[in-house]
């Protein structure tokens, strides 16, 4: 029974391996054409220039730390604190 099995594997690993892959005709060969929907185009001279940006309404006035980066989305900025920062802190 042994000798069955074994041949058999051996014979298994032959026959998979000596047939060759088909190559299909389809559509997903072909080659796609890709279309260029976004490009970086900075040769400007005006790019650094700082006075065409758009502020912050309520920053000239306020002295937060947020009004420095040019943005009114607070959530992006606010830091939330989470049970492993609280007991971190609370451990220290």
């Amino acid at each position: 029974m042994r000798k069955t099995f074994i041949i058999l594997c051996i014979w298994s690993i032959i026959v998979g391996s000596s047939q060759e892959q088909k190559e299909e005709d389809t559509p997903s060969k072909e080659k796609e054409e890709w279309e260029l929907v976004w490009e970086d185009d900075f040769n400007r001279d005006d790019i650094f220039a700082t006075g065409i940006w758009s502020k912050i309404w309520g920053c000239p006035t306020s002295k937060a730390d947020w009004c420095k980066l040019q943005t009114d989305y607070i959530d992006l900025l606010r830091k939330r604190s989470s049970p492993l920062t609280e007991i971190l802190l609370l451990w220290r």
